[in-house]
């Protein structure tokens, strides 16, 4: 997979790949709650979905790990190689309309101005300064000093 490819996808798909990676195994108000979280990055970061979803440090360690660990599989999900139960494409189609929802504004954020996420079983330094907004799922959902 290239990463030139991935900039070429719609925010909406981009989004919805990178909630699959993330929320697959979630509940819906998981995968609106990151969702959201990427939103905010991008009003209050001034970037695009694509610059903050592909973004990567120095070390070309990407800002979301399912791009790092699932990308090929993700990748192949978005050509339609991926051989899913009808559970997984129920899923799927739950996800693609949670991502067209947030992109197009019509589904409301439960995570207010957060802007960072992790899970719950990790405390990450970067997350000790960052005000807790919510827990929900699997996630810690934090506001950072960029939003304030």
């Amino acid at each position: 997979m290239l990463l030139k490819n991935l900039y070429s996808f719609s925010e909406s798909t981009l989004l919805a790949l990178t909630l699959v990676g993330e929320t697959f195994n979630q509940a819906i108000e998981g995968q609106i709650a990151v969702g959201n979280v990427i939103k905010n990055r991008v009003k209050y970061w001034r970037k695009s979905y694509q610059d903050i979803i592909l973004q990567q440090n120095d070390s070309g360690i990407f800002q979301f790990t399912c791009w790092m660990d699932k990308g090929e599989w993700l990748f192949n999900i978005w050509k339609g190689v991926s051989i899913l139960n009808e559970y997984e494409r129920e899923v799927l189609r739950q996800i693609f309309y949670v991502a067209e929802g947030v992109c197009g504004n019509r589904i409301l954020s439960n995570v207010k101005r957060s802007d960072h996420y992790h899970t719950n079983w990790i405390r990450p330094w970067w997350g000790m300064k960052m005000k807790k907004i919510v827990t929900i799922g699997e996630h810690t959902f934090l506001e950072s000093d960029r939003v304030r």
